[in-house]
């Protein structure tokens, strides 16, 4: 099964590659904790957004995206986010952890159909930023993932509280550098399912008694 895997992850992965998802090979920051109001299709929602800082060249290359770019770097994170669940869901016992991955599979798809459907409808070709590596790292993670031993569930929590971390510092950026009204509001509607995945991790970790830096 894990053979049959990591050829589909491969192929996730090969189509994948922005900055972003480096957090998944560095260690715990104490978050910054930001309370804004952001608008989604749903109407103006309060939100407290646990945000780790990025380092100032990420925020800059974050900033020189073009839509197309953010539609890319969007569409690789929801990729890799569904290959770890997929992994999660071959290796876990926990049902926790079980339930999280189906959720994580579920919203991120939909992420993922809603991006391409953006693409398609307003013209915008997914393009890779200059000098996006995120690829490499998420397979890599889910490398580790693959050949991870006992302590494979807190490898997978811990993972997905610093890449949902991640994932909302990086949108608190770009939401003001996309252009397009449709990519504006993708990336708005993404932080609320993202801020649930991240909330449900911490909480998860805490019931499983699991400190972090993960190994």
């Amino acid at each position: 099964m894990t053979k049959v895997f990591l050829n589909g992850a491969r192929v996730v992965v090969g189509a994948l590659a922005v900055a972003a998802l480096a957090a998944c090979a560095s260690n715990l920051r104490t978050p910054e904790v930001v309370t804004t109001r952001t608008s989604t299709a749903a109407g103006t929602i309060p939100m407290t957004v646990n945000v780790p800082p990025l380092p100032e060249s990420e925020l800059a290359n974050l900033r020189m995206m073009t839509d197309a770019n953010i539609l890319q770097h969007m569409s690789m994170s929801d990729s890799l986010e569904i290959a770890m669940a997929q992994v999660a869901l071959n290796r876990t016992q926990s049902n926790g952890v079980r339930d999280l991955a189906r959720t994580i599979i579920a919203d991120h798809s939909r992420s993922l159909s809603t991006g391409k459907a953006i693409a398609r409808t307003n013209n915008i070709p997914l393009q890779l930023a200059p000098g996006d590596t995120s690829g490499m790292h998420g397979f890599m993670m889910i490398r580790r993932l693959q050949n991870a031993g006992a302590n494979f569930d807190r490898m997978y929590v811990g993972s997905q509280i610093r890449m949902h971390q991640h994932m909302l510092a990086e949108l608190e950026a770009l939401r003001n550098t996309a252009t397009s009204t449709a990519v504006r509001q993708h990336i708005l509607d993404d932080i609320e399912p993202v801020q649930r995945h991240l909330d449900t991790a911490q909480h998860l970790a805490a019931s499983l008694g699991y400190t972090y830096p993960a190994p």
